[in-house]
């Protein structure tokens, strides 16, 4: 099936239910002469964190708005039928991510361990050779990274005496003043296209030690499926996180309201955000978006320079693709293999595939990030080739799957990337404008976290935050 197919079949039941309903309700809204006192831009999990905690401390007069027709941001569920749901966006915990763990549990919402039994495969120079996925980081590697990045502050990264240094130099060429072995190297550069969103040539090396340092070590970012960032998945599928907080906000949650402009605010308040269905007035509001997102906004009076130029820096165009490939059973897990596939050819559709089932293991589904090359192809074409793929590294079962779901976050036009992989000469020059507030606005989203900066448990710690700023303030 096709994406939009796919798409079609989401959040059914009450979630689905009350989307429907609060969709209605904000196409019926024209503007308000009222004064709120905090409108949060963004229904992704860092934004309706943000509003959780404001009507927890007892704040009635605050609306969130989102601009597509759902919440749940860079998460996105798919119902693949029997009750059981893939997810198309975010999807993974570690043990160390707490406040997305600690939030899940507030939701009453049970976590499971990612299926990791087994060996892998690893297709490399047309072979494909099984071992353990514990072999992927190597330590040494591991252990100099982890060196560098305590010389990187998480609260002020292009603050430090080699900030400069380390953000003129590229990813790659830090690597290959290492002389590593090919097969290592292109192991290390399947990571980073996984972990940050793009080859290594691409990429500041103060931001790969940043997102390190944020992460607390290197191989907590790279851990295969199974361990480290990639340890737990939610029981229902991630996008459950926001669909819940949202369907407890209720109506001060508006889909299908974009904003168009933030007025006035330069000042103390009232801000003014013209949405495509009227104008709102408030006394603070909180961006719950990326840079990137934030650029879609025009800004009167503008913002200042170096502001506006981080947004137009900021990565808004990363080409990331997930699959989901449906099979009757797990079949792999009888065989002993673990459902992870890693592929280092460069005309291979897949970059990692692993055992994405429900946990009950009631059908089994093999989810995938698509690589470059996979993306150029058609639907019916990837799946085709994926399929093959799927035999090469599991067996003759995978030619016969019963489902098929994939998503393009290229084509999102409110989400404008999945991953921010940093070039050089941003972080130390911009970064300083990323988090302070201006005039009346917060800024949330997980791109501001200094811990777990990009995944869900940064966008919940950056939720928090800016909650928590806007109700000193008022």
């Amino acid at each position: 099936m096709r994406s939009s197919i796919a798409r079609r079949r989401l959040l059914k039941g009450a979630a689905a239910a009350w989307l429907m309903s609060a969709a209605s309700s904000s196409r019926g809204s024209r503007g308000t002469h009222e004064m709120l006192d905090v409108v949060v831009v963004g229904a992704g999990l860092s934004g309706l964190t943000a509003a959780r905690d404001l009507a927890k401390a007892g704040l009635d007069k605050f609306l969130v708005l989102e601009a597509r027709d759902r919440v749940g941001g860079r998460t996105l569920n798919a119902d693949i039928g029997g009750g059981a749901v893939v997810e198309l966006g975010g999807q993974w915990f570690g043990r160390t991510q707490t406040a997305v763990i600690d939030l899940a549990r507030e939701l009453d919402i049970e976590l499971f361990r990612t299926y990791d039994a087994g060996t892998s495969a690893f297709v490399f120079g047309g072979q494909i050779q099984r071992q353990a996925t514990s072999a992927i980081v190597d330590r040494t590697l591991s252990d100099r990274i982890d060196a560098m990045a305590r010389e990187v502050s998480v609260d002020t990264p292009w603050s430090g005496s080699r900030a400069a240094e380390f953000d003129a130099m590229t990813y790659q060429q830090w690597l290959n003043s290492l002389g590593l072995p090919q097969e290592q190297l292109a192991t290390v550069q399947l990571g980073a296209r996984l972990t940050y969103g793009a080859t290594p040539d691409k990429l500041s090396l103060l931001w790969v030690l940043f997102y390190a340092r944020s992460a607390g070590s290197y191989a907590e970012l790279e851990g295969a499926p199974g361990s480290g960032a990639q340890e737990f998945r939610v029981v229902g599928g991630t996008q459950r996180l926001s669909t819940t907080i949202a369907s407890a906000l209720g109506s001060r949650v508006r889909l299908n309201a974009p904003v168009v402009t933030v007025r006035n605010w330069n000042g103390v308040g009232p801000c003014e955000l013209v949405t495509s269905s009227g104008t709102l007035r408030a006394k603070r509001v909180i961006l719950a978006l990326s840079p990137s997102q934030a650029n879609q906004i025009a800004f009167d009076p503008p913002l200042p320079s170096a502001r506006a130029e981080l947004q137009k820096q900021w990565p808004a165009a990363v080409d990331a693709l997930k699959s989901m490939v449906v099979y009757p059973t797990p079949f792999w897990r009888n065989t002993g293999l673990s459902g992870q596939s890693y592929d280092f050819e460069p005309d291979g559709v897949h970059q990692l595939a692993w055992d994405n089932s429900p946990p009950d293991g009631r059908v089994g589904v093999i989810g995938a990030f698509i690589s470059q090359y996979g993306s150029s192809l058609t639907a019916d074409a990837r799946k085709a080739a994926l399929v093959d793929e799927y035999v090469k590294s599991f067996g003759s079962p995978a030619a016969q799957p019963v489902g098929y779901y994939e998503h393009q976050w290229l084509g999102e036009s409110y989400t404008r990337g999945c991953i921010s992989p940093l070039a050089p000469n941003v972080l130390s020059r911009l970064g300083s404008t990323l988090r302070p507030g201006l005039g009346c606005i917060e800024w949330a989203g997980t791109e501001t976290a200094t811990i777990w900066n990009g995944y869900l448990d940064g966008a919940v710690r950056a939720g928090r935050d800016a909650a928590l700023r806007v109700l000193r303030e008022i």
